[in-house]
């Protein structure tokens, strides 16, 4: 079912995300709650793993989540943090985009960008929208890996370009580029 989002990943956590989000979904039939995700299903990706809440009055999200890898790699306050708080204006704004595109279209993205604090290495991402009651969030993982590790940057997986797939099908979307 998300075989061509599967082709983009080179990480086994962000294979293992997918894998997880596939069983869910095609057990569901709809985008999931966030109580359907079972953390004993993905424990070995717990610390890479994030969740934002869409705020929409304020027009920003809520971090609900961050495991460690992730609060180590931003090195700040995450957790019940809006993201304006703790994210350069700019920056924000780019990544707020990305994000309510994944609610908006109800898409699944997958891409890679430099981290925001540590040059030396990129994040292998991937959103998924989950909604926590009547709040709709996007939920994700992100894989670092060294830049001086062998991984492959492809030319369609390339900085601040997501490929955008069904959240529920897998079908390819589109191709989306903050």
């Amino acid at each position: 079912m998300f075989d061509s989002t599967r082709s983009l990943l080179t990480t086994d956590k962000t294979r293992t995300f997918l894998d997880n989000w596939e069983r869910v979904v095609s057990d569901k039939g709809a985008i999931p709650e966030w109580t359907d995700i079972d953390p004993s299903v993905i424990a070995r990706i717990l610390p890479d793993i994030w969740l934002y809440e869409r705020l929409d009055a304020e027009n920003d999200y809520l971090c609900r989540l961050a495991g460690d890898e992730i609060i180590q790699r931003w090195n700040r306050k995450m957790l019940r943090r809006r993201f304006t708080e703790f994210v350069d204006p700019a920056v924000s704004r780019l990544m707020m985009q990305n994000m309510d595109t994944v609610i908006r279209e109800r898409g699944l993205a997958v891409g890679k960008t430099p981290t925001a604090n540590d040059t030396g290495w990129y994040g292998e991402r991937i959103y998924a929208p989950v909604t926590r009651g009547d709040a709709w969030c996007v939920f994700g993982c992100t894989a670092y890996v060294a830049r001086n590790e062998v991984i492959e940057l492809r030319a369609d997986t390339m900085v601040n370009r997501f490929h955008l797939f069904d959240a529920i099908s897998g079908a390819a979307i589109r191709e989306h580029t903050y």
